[in-house]
Formats: structure tokens, C-alpha cells, sequence
């Protein structure tokens, strides 16, 4: 339905791992490109993805910083919606925190809050694209 429609696809993400050296924006690159070949299989594309590397008070010094780009600041949501040329009005965003919600709320974009309850289920059947 989605590629029928020509409905655009977009992750926007805070990645505060990298500002802590959990991993760096290579390995995060490389697990983008394992989701996108996985998806590609599927025939759903990704038309986006934006992330704020960025921690404000933990972390590698370059990375430590309060940037306007972080969730639930919506500085990604506006690049994307600039960018792409987004109608707010037929979009949507899906989320699974508070600072998902109060990103979409500032940036005028309808709401839908996805729980965690079938986190390890998902954990595990994706398990390859993590390795």
C-alpha cells in the first residue's frame, strides 16, 4: 500500500550511543545500510533517515552538546518537511516516547504512539541486522 500510493518513508532518530562511544556514525551507517537491503527485499524504501548524534550532558566532547536537533527539539522534522516538501496534513508520525510525541507536536505532525510491549519479539526476529 505504501509503494502504491507513493507514500514517503522517514526514520528520525536520536542516537545517543554515538555521543557516548557506545558505536560511531560508521557503524550506525552500516546498520542503516543492513536495514535498508533488508527492506529493499520487501519493496519498502526509505526515503530519509535523519539522526542527532548528539547527547547534552553525556559523552564524547564533539558530540556533547544541546542542539536543537535532538527529540524532543524538532529541528530534523523541519529539515525533512523543508526538504521534501511535506504536507503536513497527510502525514504522520509513529513513535515510542514522549519526546517522539512532543518532536511530532512542535512540528505539527499527527501522532501514533507504538509501545514496546513486543520489543524482544522484534529483537529476535531482526537479530541478523544487528550483527
Amino acid at each position: 500500500k505504501i509503494k502504491k500510493n507513493k507514500i514517503n518513508l522517514f526514520v528520525v532518530t536520536n542516537q545517543s550511543g554515538i555521543a557516548r562511544g557506545l558505536y560511531d556514525e560508521k557503524k550506525f551507517s552500516r546498520l542503516q545500510k543492513k536495514i535498508k537491503r533488508f527492506l529493499i527485499k520487501k519493496e519498502i524504501f526509505l526515503d530519509d533517515v535523519r539522526y542527532c548524534p548528539h547527547h547534552p550532558n553525556q559523552g564524547i566532547k564533539k558530540y556533547k552538546i544541546n542542539c536543537k536537533c535532538r527529540k524532543p527539539k524538532n529541528k530534523m522534522f523541519k529539515d525533512l518537511i523543508s526538504y521534501w516538501n511535506i504536507d503536513l496534513k497527510k502525514s504522520l508520525m509513529i513513535g515510542d516516547s514522549s519526546s517522539d510525541f512532543l518532536a511530532a507536536n512542535k512540528s505539527k505532525l499527527k501522532f501514533f504512539y507504538q509501545s514496546n510491549e513486543n520489543y524482544s519479539l522484534i529483537q529476535k526476529k531482526f537479530r541478523f541486522i544487528f550483527d
